[in-house]
């Protein structure tokens, strides 16, 4: 069904067994998990094969200094601003220097995208694209260690399937 907008129905949950035997399912009383559903695959759709699809709860922005805050810090939330701000900065300048930045929760880059027809063929910004690249670090990598894993089952006729 590739292009063609997918229909959001109602779902139940259906708790997992890894989710049943986490003992991190809570922690500091935020309920710690990851949602997700199946989907047949799209690259293999004879085999008969799914794939999952994280179901997000939501997403957080500036809410992320208001959870600092939150910790008792003696720090105010106008400085945290200001700090990051300042750190977003250096950052950008790094990879506008060509270096990369690792830090322990994301590794910053960059990459050229498009075809180069032979050795000597310069960059064309009509033909390539300077790109930022992302990774994870070692804190996010762990940190997703240690959640719990949920899976969804959509209701209706066509439970289990492709929605």
């Amino acid at each position: 069904m590739a292009g063609k907008k997918q229909e959001h129905r109602p779902c139940r949950k259906i708790i997992s067994q890894e989710r049943a035997d986490s003992s991190l399912t809570k922690k500091k009383g935020v309920t710690m998990g990851i949602q997700y559903t199946l989907h047949k695959s799209n690259l293999d759709p004879i085999s008969g094969r799914y794939t999952a699809q994280i179901r997000p709860q939501g997403s957080a922005s500036l809410e992320v200094i208001d959870r600092i805050v939150e910790r008792d810090t003696t720090v105010g939330r106008v400085d945290i601003l200001g700090v990051l701000e300042v750190y977003h900065d250096a950052i950008a300048r790094f990879l506008r220097e060509g270096k990369s930045v690792v830090t322990p929760l994301v590794i910053f880059g960059s990459g050229i995208r498009g075809v180069f027809e032979t050795p000597r063929d310069p960059f064309d910004p009509a033909r390539h694209r300077l790109v930022p690249r992302v990774s994870p670090g070692q804190r996010l990598r762990q940190a997703l260690q240690e959640v719990s894993v949920e899976r969804i089952y959509a209701e209706g006729p066509q439970a289990g399937t492709v929605h």
